[in-house]
């Protein structure tokens, strides 16, 4: 499917490092440690197909050619994975596939039998119908081991590698194994339908005899000990020797090694060679670095892939521009003379009416949708991605700036960039593409620098502490939350404040109002207690650090782990995930938090001013759980807009790669959920446990039915395909603790961006409500200007005859 057609999204693409590789025509097929297989262009280095292995594999992973049309993929791991692939197609299929609970070491193919030699021995597999057939079930003191084939002697070889020495023998006499001095099998190559192999200083030559005995004839081959100063590769016919200015291949076919051709070397010094294809007198060389791969021709560099970002450890994003034009135009019109205004806004429209009919384009400035997302990943790098660009061809990355000390983490003060590192504060300028230190000694505690008040999640003392700010630079420890025998696994604020909330009630059926629980400076502490098996969530003053409010859930899976939860906390609902490990499914659980569950009543009415210190304002709730089948919740994210007007949708990050939104109705507590007031218990440290569920206050059940929703409530809910914003993109991701979600609004109320960081970036413009505030491109200028244009002229020719006709008529002529 072509992409092109999605105008709104886009994502980097990443392979890994590849511990392994091979070429087969134009294509280059790797493996890399993240368990990724890819199947790159070797021209162009464009991504054609890629599958993910469940797990990280090890470094003895590998990929094997067996034919032109067949190859091998051994996933070494946890568990060993072995898959035959066709490849004869564009995209590879799968012909068979195996897993084995011990690493194998390697595979071969004869007729219809798949062999394997691993920890637990030697085996065949029928192809066909997958029968095994154990051949030798022991490798005891083997330490690694080669098989392979020959069809012209028919026979089955094995050359296994002990502690002392390396041995060769015939699978069909495995007993009669010959000692090959001076050789490990490491260092051997098969030489393909030759019956013979290299290892050390010999060429090896296999033959049998009448009563199919092995025989072995060692011929050496003296030209091999040139080669002891270089870098040696072997595939199945040649031998590539990188020295320090010339890389050289040798033809393998005969003892007598001959060199083929010889190559200026421009390999990067810090790349290792994994793979090369010599053919048509065009040598590929596939080389990469700690964190990028590099292909070369005839030892030119064709192309290479930075593989820095596959682990972001944090990302922020930043208008390129101070204030946008139309924030620019509703100032002055707010602030200014309303008719200064109203003529700049005129001449405004005319300069982008004429943009329209030059370019075919608006000016996404205007909407505040010019923007840079700036990441941070684990190799140490600053990456700056442009989230505007539309083609398909471009990989987005802007630049990327290497720091000269350690980065933590990344701010934004006031629409600019900072970097955190070693108590400094640096400023990103992104024109210089510089980190310039603005500050010594800084302690950023959270990216709300306008607060007067904060609080801050120690994971390594399991604790929440409470800050206030005395300067700029230096802040006061106020109040400690440390709770016995229990985790701390989360702790959360709300993105924005009330003046950024859009409704402060929900009306009902009959018109009357439930009013929300909006009370400013809440927190919200998630903990976990292992003797309980429950999760604890606590809302909590970060001014006082008193708690308000403890809900408890009760947890079905007995082997919890803190990445199994998610929670998000805005205006006055908290949504959080659990995964069910043991059924594979994810338990969505909603929490709505009202002043009162009496409607039309609000408890801070009497209040003229707000104290954090003497005012304690206890919530009213509804709660109710939902099921996700199949998927593993791993980010949660809220589709934030300017204003907040369109309609709310969670955003659910799948460790299947997949993305999908819900409406907030949907997810609604109101939907037969359960509900309690705090209030009327009076008791501000109230903590309600031993509920299958959320658990909840039954003082207040006579409330119900004046806030239960008639939309009937349904435990299972199924993502309609509408809702899935990724589209046909499979993003990557291997581990869930590495991946986060978060909106960043634009200056149209209808749309937002989404963006998702995992082992790829994926960007895209969400709008909730619809594009209501922005024409589409289907809007056709130029039939509108044609229909202005004629609405003129009639005017012009018809509004002269009406004028004479209302006159004749006065005069009844």
């Amino acid at each position: 499917m072509s992409t092109t057609i999605f105008h709104s999204d886009w994502q980097t693409i990443n392979i890994g490092i590849p511990i392994d590789a091979l070429y087969h025509k134009d294509k280059l097929f790797t493996l890399s440690k993240i368990g990724l297989f890819s199947v790159i262009n070797a021209t162009t280095g464009d991504t054609i197909y890629r599958v993910k292995h469940n797990k990280k594999v090890e470094d003895t992973s590998r990929i094997i050619k067996f034919s032109n049309d067949l190859a091998v993929t051994i996933f070494n791991g946890a568990d060993c994975h072995v898959i035959v692939w066709d490849i004869s197609h564009s995209v590879p299929t799968i012909e068979f596939q195996l897993v084995s609970q011990t690493p194998i070491w390697d595979v071969a193919l004869k007729k219809n039998v798949f062999y394997t030699i691993g920890y637990e021995g030697i085996k065949g597999y029928n192809v066909s119908d997958s029968l095994e057939i154990v051949y030798h079930n022991s490798t005891q003191n083997v330490e690694s081991a080669k098989i392979f084939t020959d069809l012209k002697l028919n026979n089955t070889f094995l050359l296994l590698q002990t502690e002392k020495k390396c041995l060769l023998t015939d699978l069909a006499q495995i007993d009669k194994a010959q000692y090959i001095p001076d050789c490990r099998v490491s260092k051997a190559q098969f030489i393909d339908e030759e019956s013979s192999f290299f290892c050390g200083s010999y060429y090896y030559k296999l033959s049998t005899r009448d009563n199919n005995e092995m025989i072995i004839t060692d011929i050496p081959s003296h030209d091999l000990s040139q080669f002891q100063h270089g870098i040696l590769m072997t595939n199945e016919q040649h031998r590539l020797v990188v020295n320090s200015d010339t890389l050289d291949v040798y033809d393998l076919t005969s003892p007598q090694v001959q060199l083929l051709r010889s190559y200026p070397n421009k390999l990067s010094e810090s790349c290792k060679i994994k793979a090369f294809e010599f053919c048509e007198n065009k040598l590929k060389v596939l080389c990469v670095s700690e964190s990028e791969i590099f292909q070369y021709v005839n030892g030119t560099l064709l192309w290479s892939r930075d593989q820095s970002f596959i682990n972001i450890s944090d990302a922020i994003v930043v208008d390129k521009f101070v204030q946008s034009q139309l924030s620019d135009e509703n100032y002055q019109i707010s602030n200014s003379n309303f008719i200064f205004g109203y003529i700049n806004r005129f001449f405004q429209n005319w300069k982008r009416f004429k943009r329209v009919f030059r370019l075919g384009s608006q000016d996404d400035n205007i909407f505040g949708l010019q923007k840079s997302l700036i990441v941070l990943s684990d190799k140490q790098k600053i990456g700056v991605f442009d989230m505007e660009q539309n083609s398909s061809n471009n990989h987005h990355l802007s630049f990327v700036i290497i720091p000269s000390c350690h980065i933590d983490e990344l701010t934004t003060i006031d629409n600019v960039p900072y970097a955190v590192g070693e108590n400094t504060l640096f400023k990103i300028d992104l024109m210089t593409k510089t980190l310039t230190p603005v500050r010594s000694n800084f302690k950023d505690l959270t990216q709300q620098n306008s607060a007067e008040y904060t609080a801050k999640h120690l994971l390594n003392l399991n604790k929440v502490k409470g800050y206030k700010a005395i300067n700029d630079s230096s802040w006061r420890e106020t109040w400690e939350f440390s709770p016995m025998n229990e985790t701390i696994i989360s702790f959360t604020q709300r993105t924005y404040d009330n003046l950024h909330v859009a409704q402060n009630g929900i009306i009902l059926s009959n018109r009357s109002v439930l009013y929300k629980y909006l009370i400013p400076n809440i927190g919200v502490v998630t903990t976990h207690t292992t003797a309980e098996n429950q999760i604890k969530i606590r809302l909590i003053n970060l001014i006082t650090g008193q708690v308000y409010a403890n809900f408890s859930k009760s947890l079905k899976t007995t082997d919890f782990n803190s990445h199994d939860y998610e929670i998000v906390y805005e205006e006055n609902f908290i949504i959080f995930t659990i995964y069910l490990r043991d059924d594979l499914d994810t338990e969505v659980c909603v929490i709505d938090l009202f002043e009162s569950l009496t409607p039309n009543f609000k408890t801070t009415k009497s209040f003229t001013s707000y104290s954090a210190f003497q005012d304690t304002v206890l919530p009213s709730f509804a709660t109710q759980c939902y099921l996700i089948s199949g998927k593993q919740i791993i980010n949660l994210a809220v589709s934030n807009t300017k204003n907040n007007i369109a309609v709310k949708e969670i955003i659910f990050g799948s460790r299947e790669g997949q993305i999908f939104s819900i409406p907030k109705v949907i997810l609604d507590s109101r939907r037969g959920g359960m509900v309690g007031d705090f209030n009327r218990l009076g008791n501000t440290k109230l903590s309600i446990d031993g509920f299958e569920r959320i658990a909840m206050s039954i003082h207040s059940q006579k409330h119900a039915n004046s806030i239960v929703n008639n939309f009937m409530y349904d435990p299972i809910i199924s993502p309609h395909p509408n809702y899935v914003i990724s589209h046909y993109r499979d993003i990557l991701v291997t581990s869930p603790k590495k991946s986060f979600a978060f909106t960043i609004p634009t200056e149209l109320e209808s749309t937002t961006y989404y963006v998702f960081v995992g082992n790829e970036i994926f960007v895209t413009k969400l709008r909730p409500s619809g594009s209501f505030d922005k024409l589409t491109s289907s809007f056709n200028t130029t039939a509108v200007a044609i229909t202005m244009s004629i609405l003129f002229l009639g005017i012009f020719f018809v509004l002269p005859r009406a004028r004479r006709t209302g006159l004749l008529s006065l005069w009844g002529l």
